[in-house]
């Protein structure tokens, strides 16, 4: 069984606010991630550590957003945008990508992030929120 985290886990892991990821995930085996999260790990540490994070990284990562997931986030974005309590267009955009890839492997999306259960509703993507 598998779970597709979001940014905030993994930067609270690599933080050292997360000690051991799978103690928190159980039943769920494995952590994926989408491409959409590498990209939001490597901008909010600085350059110099990002062949070592890409490194680590890159062994759990889920294919690409394809041209069919941009298109149906737009969809989607447009319709929950204003339901959303912070209106960041981009980080919307960027939880609409990570639940699409979370929904084409059938797995969760683990996040702490509120606004990820209008999202995860919307799309029929369960959420673990541990």
């Amino acid at each position: 069984m598998i779970v597709v985290a979001d940014s905030n886990i993994i930067l609270d892991f690599l933080d050292g606010l997360i000690d051991d990821p799978y103690a928190i995930i159980h039943p769920y085996r494995m952590i994926f991630l989408s491409p959409v999260v590498l990209h939001e790990v490597l901008r909010a540490y600085p350059e110099g550590s990002h062949s070592q994070l890409t490194k680590h990284l890159i062994h759990e990562l889920l294919p690409p957003p394809s041209v069919g997931h941009w298109v149906e986030s737009a969809k989607v974005l447009r319709r929950l945008y204003p339901l959303r309590k912070d209106k960041n267009v981009a980080r919307m955009q960027n939880d609409v990508l990570i639940a699409l890839a979370a929904r084409d492997v059938r797995a969760p999306v683990w996040s702490r992030d509120t606004d990820f259960e209008l999202v995860c509703d919307s799309l029929s993507v369960g959420l673990f929120n541990k």
